[in-house]
């Protein structure tokens, strides 16, 4: 992972790069693992129909539309009434990746608030 990390930073900006650095270094795999499983668990019994209707943003890495994230990720965005936001080139650290992109989805989450 972190040697993943360190590549994908190579191709950011400097703020972003030295971020991901940072969550590489730091990242506490174990705890993580625990955490996925975890959720994994909880995703058994999730009900989208249950989200509360509230400003939203569904973000997600660029991925093909047949992968189980992407689809899970649109029937979210679709159970909110949101469109899915995904920037060309976006991985899983989307805020890194496209991190002008995210702010702003985030700015008209709260402009709605």
């Amino acid at each position: 992972m972190v040697r993943s990390a360190a590549a994908e930073a190579r191709g950011l900006r400097p703020d972003s790069a030295a971020a991901q650095a940072t969550m590489a270094a730091e990242a506490d795999l174990v705890q993580l693992g625990r955490a996925v499983t975890g959720l994994a668990g909880l995703s058994v019994g999730f009900d989208a129909a249950q989200l509360p209707r509230v400003p939203a943003a569904v973000v997600t890495a660029e991925r093909k539309p047949s992968s189980a994230a992407r689809v899970a990720h649109q029937a979210v965005a679709d159970a909110l009434s949101e469109p899915l936001l995904c920037w060309p080139g976006s991985t899983h650290s989307v805020h890194l990746t496209h991190p002008d992109e995210t702010l702003a989805a985030v700015r008209d989450v709260l402009s709605r608030v």
